[in-house]
């Protein structure tokens, strides 16, 4: 019987996807009782030629191909193709830490838990682990506490979306239908809630499981006009989808964690004008207005945001923006 589906979405990863199928292979549980499905987004460099490799070696590797359909599309081929009892993400430019599957399986099974978070840590190219920027505060709430998944999303995961920090059990996922919305950029954020509205038993370890890879390459990392105009576009769609599913949810501190994540993405809205855009402001501040933004929240912020959402309440996002425009210079 297979107990877990890892499921890699692939695309131009040939620099990075030794080590995370490596790290995959280096677990303390047998072959037979795992597989790795790794999906072939359309990939133009020799990503599928390293996994196929990997395929031919490893009879609990299962590589399939598809157009490009980006990361959501690529995840929701793996969500139909998985056959264990439970299912977990690792990006291809990822890795986890060894022999650590088989303690999280028996977790989410001795407890009967819908979901089970882990912790993880950031990592440089050189893959030295990158400390948390002073004054940094992580407001998740890793208590070992099992709660309902409406409580754990409003008052435990903080504002950090990562699908990949999950293993869920795959019948949740599949029974209620809960694929990815394709074509949306923060597909984490859109997704992840969602998936615990559903979930009754959720809770969290502490242990180390996932190293996260900050690099030049990604979208949030990568500086320009062009990657911030893409940005911009897709915390307005954020916002967008934040506000539709609030209005179909009738738990009111479920509401108040989207409200806390709607300022999360007016915030790095205004820092983004701020940067790139600021002669364009006013094209800005009208879409914005457009959402009828009219309070931002400060609800399980740390104190650091909490302070810049008080000064764009009280002062307004124009003044928030020429202060930070003026700070740039």
């Amino acid at each position: 019987m297979i107990q877990l589906s890892i499921i890699v979405p692939l695309y131009n990863s040939e620099k990075y996807i030794r080590k995370c199928l490596d790290s995959l292979l280096n677990q303390d549980i047998p072959h037979s009782d795992y597989e790795i499905i790794v999906v072939n987004d359309g990939s133009p460099d020799n990503s599928y030629e390293i996994v196929a490799e990997y395929a031919k070696n490893y009879s609990n590797f299962l590589l399939v191909s598809q157009e490009n359909q980006g990361t959501s599309g690529a995840r929701n081929t793996g969500i139909d193709l998985a056959k264990g009892e439970f299912l977990t993400f690792v990006d291809p430019d990822d890795y986890v830490e060894a022999n650590v599957y088989n303690q999280l399986i028996r977790k989410i099974v001795d407890d009967n838990l819908d979901m089970l978070r882990f912790a993880y840590v950031m990592v440089d190219e050189n893959y030295n682990i990158i400390s948390m920027p002073k004054g940094a505060i992580n407001t998740a709430d890793y208590n070992d506490e099992i709660v309902d998944g409406k409580i754990f999303l409003s008052k435990k995961l903080s504002y950090a979306c990562y699908v990949w920090a999950f293993i869920y059990k795959t019948s949740l996922i599949k029974d209620n239908k809960l694929y990815y919305q394709q074509g949306f950029y923060i597909d984490d954020t859109e997704w992840l809630p969602r998936v615990l509205c559903h979930a009754k038993r959720v809770t969290s370890v502490d242990t180390q499981v996932l190293f996260y890879l900050q690099h030049d390459g990604s979208l949030i990392n990568t500086q320009g006009i062009p990657a911030a105009k893409k940005k911009l576009d897709a915390l307005f769609k954020g916002i967008e989808m934040i506000q539709m599913q609030s209005v179909n949810q009738s738990n009111r501190n479920v509401n108040k964690w989207y409200a806390g994540m709607c300022s999360v993405f007016v915030l790095s809205i205004l820092n983004i004008i701020s940067t790139y855009f600021y002669p364009e402001r006013n094209i800005y501040f009208s879409k914005l207005k457009a959402y009828k933004i009219l309070h931002l929240s400060g609800y399980r912020h740390s104190t650091r945001v909490r302070l810049k959402i008080t000064f764009v309440n009280i002062f307004s996002e124009r003044f928030y923006c020429w202060l930070q425009n003026i700070s740039y210079k």
